[in-house]
């Protein structure tokens, strides 16, 4: 995410939102967003698109409580299968 004062410089300059979102290549590109119409905090990457569903798991697969570190797990009908020509990844 962009650091929080940037957006603040930015919006403020501007005069327009700064709307963080996240996602990967393999999400198809985008798995969360900040809507413009919605409540957004500044320095996140906003909630799951319709149709997502994201967790942060431990080494394990367990989910893990807010606020603490663990691995980005999205699922999705936008998520990729896999990759061409290699099943094992």
């Amino acid at each position: 995410s962009m650091p929080v004062e940037v957006i603040r410089q930015f919006e403020s300059r501007f005069e327009l939102p700064v709307l963080e979102g996240y996602g990967l290549s393999e999400t198809a590109p985008v798995a969360t967003f900040n809507h413009i119409d919605g409540d957004r905090l500044p320095g996140s990457v906003g909630q799951p698109l319709c149709g997502h569903m994201i967790k942060i798991s431990d080494v394990q697969g367990n989910a893990l409580p807010i606020g603490e570190l663990g691995e980005v797990c999205i699922k999705s009908p936008s998520v990729m299968k896999g990759y061409y020509g290699r099943a094992e990844a």
